[in-house]
């Protein structure tokens, strides 16, 4: 509806009436009418096509106040809220997520999501604009939304109790990054793989947004993802595969140019170390192998180097105070930190995610000079 604030043009004949009353249809009403040739009612669904894809996960946290993360993924559907700062289950929340769109979300009133005058940042992967397929490659049937060419698939299952298993997950390239998720109970956390965990047998270790150190542990069976699956098992509080219990997995595998899954090994010296990474990154999230929180950094929110005042998964703390920055460079990132603050202890490894700012391939763009 309309308040004090609002300005409404109108456009009509009114030279032999007295008064007029306009009636404004915000949605309420259903069009009774076909618009004219030439002339559509617009809406996402017939906007001209773009390179922007339908978000499929998107993490949302609000920069400036202690509140938790808000995860929502296009395959669970709007409002199915997680927390990547605990180990909450899904939980419906009216006013958070409200539609999936291209290039972004919608949302709500729910403060965490869109609390007035704070400074929120989210964070979109696009899957398959929101359309499922019934995945067959496992011993255990999925339900898959994939984006190959970025990556990227949102995967869900049942857990059935069975030992061990397998679970299709729709990428064309074994997944280098991978977070599960028990959908059901509130006190299983999220589990991680990287595969730099160890040099190796990764798929022996596992992290969680709030463990210190990778940890060796049989969450995924203990066997390495291929280019069709991922394992999985039910083994007390490190199951992936319950009776009665719902999983969601995001999966990642590097794209050259757009994303990049590494490990390198701190000095402990200003300026740190090097690393590189084939693009100009946009989005880098680390974890040091020690008692570190998880430290997330973006060009977004700062845009000139040294990329300062990180964000932390493992937390609802708002955004650092930081000095001590990154800088996102043409073709990587560099340390611009002694001793500590997440990234750069002395000959201790750290383990990164990064994506691209201008991706070289993926989701429909042109490859373009990072700047």
């Amino acid at each position: 509806g309309l308040n004090g604030t609002d300005i409404v043009m109108a456009v009509g004949d009114y030279a032999n009436a007295d008064d007029a009353t306009i009636t404004c249809n915000f949605g309420q009403k259903s069009w009774n009418y076909t618009p004219p040739t030439g002339f559509v009612a617009l809406q996402q669904d017939n906007l001209p096509e773009t390179s922007k894809g339908i978000t499929g996960l998107v993490w949302i946290k609000d920069r400036d106040n202690a509140l938790n993360w808000n995860s929502y993924d296009s395959s669970n559907g709007i409002f199915n809220r997680l927390v990547l700062n605990n180990t909450e289950s899904i939980l419906a929340t009216q006013g958070g997520v409200t539609r999936f769109l291209k290039g972004g979300v919608a949302v709500g009133d729910t403060g965490n999501v869109n609390n007035s005058g704070a400074t929120h940042v989210s964070y979109n992967w696009v899957a398959n604009n929101g359309t499922t397929v019934t995945n067959n490659d496992g011993s255990q049937t999925s339900t898959v939304q994939a984006n190959p060419t970025a990556g990227f698939s949102v995967v869900t299952y049942a857990g059935t109790s069975s030992g061990t298993a397998t679970i299709g997950h729709g990428l064309s390239s074994a997944p280098q990054w991978m977070i599960i998720k028990n959908l059901t109970d509130n006190t299983r956390n999220w589990f991680i793989y990287h595969h730099r965990f160890h040099s190796s047998t990764p798929q022996n270790y596992y992290a969680m947004f709030t463990t210190a150190v990778p940890q060796t542990g049989d969450v995924f069976n203990n066997t390495a993802p291929t280019s069709s699956v991922f394992s999985i098992q039910d083994a007390g509080s490190l199951n992936t595969n319950g009776s009665g219990k719902n999983y969601v997995a995001y999966c990642w595998h590097e794209v050259d140019g757009f994303s990049k899954f590494g490990k390198y090994t701190g000095t402990g010296s200003n300026p740190g170390p090097f690393i590189y990474t084939g693009f100009k990154v946009r989005w880098l999230l680390h974890k040091s192998n020690n008692g570190a929180s998880w430290y997330l950094y973006d060009s977004v929110t700062q845009p000139l180097n040294p990329v300062l005042f990180p964000i932390f998964p493992d937390t609802a703390a708002a955004a650092s105070s930081n000095i001590q920055g990154i800088d996102f460079l043409s073709n990587g990132f560099k340390l611009r930190q002694g001793n500590g603050y997440g990234a750069n202890y002395p000959g201790v490894d750290t383990y990164y995610m990064a994506f691209a700012e201008h991706p070289f391939v993926g989701d429909g763009t042109n490859p373009t000079t990072a700047r």
